[in-house]
């Protein structure tokens, strides 16, 4: 055997898996399986963010398992969480994340850093507390030896695009315009011109007239007057 044979040989058995491998793999699915089942949940409440009234709306909730999941997560993270578990609807597909006064955050901030800061560069009046669903969410991701007893629920918020319904001044000028030229023209065609429908016809022009003349009736013929016997 050659020696670049058996180089070959042996980079194919490194590659391949060793049985201890797979029962790591297993244990670790296994583990990750159970501690969504048994750990504190980590449930998420989505809303959305309308810009024009200034106020927040729950679009639905979701779970994503065990609490651990969100540790040392950003929120992109987050992001491919929610949508593993359809937690985003379809109209929240590539909305960004903001805080309840529509900040916009970036995907890489870290989860802990976005939950602290939904408050920031808002009032704390009760009716803000209202429309941003001030319900007591968590605002803290607990660590790795941190003792947690109950599901941790978070408030997470995304930003609608603006739509645009009315229209600027400028449009609205000048569709002024266009309507107040098409009435001019309008009232000028009704005063310089005549009616098309109003003309001199007259029926009687057209009827035939009545013959002063005497009615002359002649007598019957019979065979005998024209001959033909």
């Amino acid at each position: 055997m050659s020696a670049s044979t058996g180089i070959s040989e042996v980079r194919i058995r490194d590659t391949q898996p060793r049985d201890a491998d797979l029962k790591d793999i297993q244990k670790y699915i296994g583990d990750a399986q159970e501690a969504n089942q048994n750990d504190p949940q980590a449930i998420f409440d989505i809303y959305v963010y309308e810009e024009s009234s200034a106020t927040s709306k729950m679009d639905k909730f979701v779970t994503l398992g065990s609490f651990k999941n969100v540790q040392g997560t950003k929120l992109a993270d987050v992001r491919g969480m929610l949508n593993n578990e359809n937690g985003l609807s379809p109209k929240l597909q590539g909305l960004p994340f903001c805080n309840k006064v529509g900040a916009v955050a970036n995907e890489d901030l870290p989860f802990t850093e976005y939950i602290k800061s939904l408050d920031r560069g808002g009032s704390k009046s009760k009716e803000d507390n209202k429309n941003s669903g001030d319900q007591g969410y968590s605002t803290i991701v607990p660590g790795k030896d941190v003792p947690v007893e109950g599901s941790q629920t978070y408030a997470v918020y995304f930003k609608s695009r603006a739509v645009t319904v009315g229209m600027d001044d400028v449009t609205k000028e000048f569709l002024k315009e266009k309507l107040d030229l098409g009435l001019r023209k309008a009232q000028i065609s009704t005063a310089d011109k005549p009616d098309i429908l109003s003309s001199s016809y007259d029926h009687k022009s057209f009827m035939a007239g009545v013959s002063k003349a005497e009615v002359v009736y002649f007598p019957p013929y019979n065979q005998d007057d024209l001959g033909l016997h």
